[in-house]
């Protein structure tokens, strides 16, 4: 995609439509961001970890289980999905997941599902 909007402002600039091309340095970080993300270790950590959040958004019992340990001492917040459209998405559910490490290892402890979850490992590397 980011081949053909280059061709596109060339052909611009050659029919003299405009005149020079800036590239927006924030789509370039996100697209070095993305290829991160791509590599093995990462990208099987991201898969675990969205299970994890999508069995929380799908399972009353877990999610219960999760807003009553959050009233004991911690404040209540919702596990966010990542969205690949959006782009701080995945920032923001790592972010969730690691402050809410406690409540969500707690909550799987009673959990008897085949789900593969997020590992104790996935949460130092997301911290990280």
């Amino acid at each position: 995609m980011l081949l053909s909007a280059v061709r596109c402002v060339a052909k611009l600039i050659r029919k003299g439509y405009a005149s020079i091309h800036v590239r927006c340095t924030t789509h370039t970080l996100q697209l070095c961001v993305n290829d991160i993300l791509k590599f093995a270790d990462v990208a099987d950590m991201l898969r675990r970890c969205k299970d994890t959040v999508g069995l929380f958004n799908h399972s009353v019992v877990l999610s219960d289980s999760m807003t009553d340990t959050q009233k004991l001492n911690i404040k209540t917040h919702k596990l966010k999905q990542a969205v690949p459209t959006r782009w701080n998405s995945t920032y923001e559910m790592l972010v969730r997941l690691v402050n809410q490490q406690n409540v969500v290892q707690l909550a799987l402890c009673s959990y008897s599902g085949k789900v593969v979850t997020a590992k104790p490992t996935d949460f130092i590397m997301a911290k990280n």
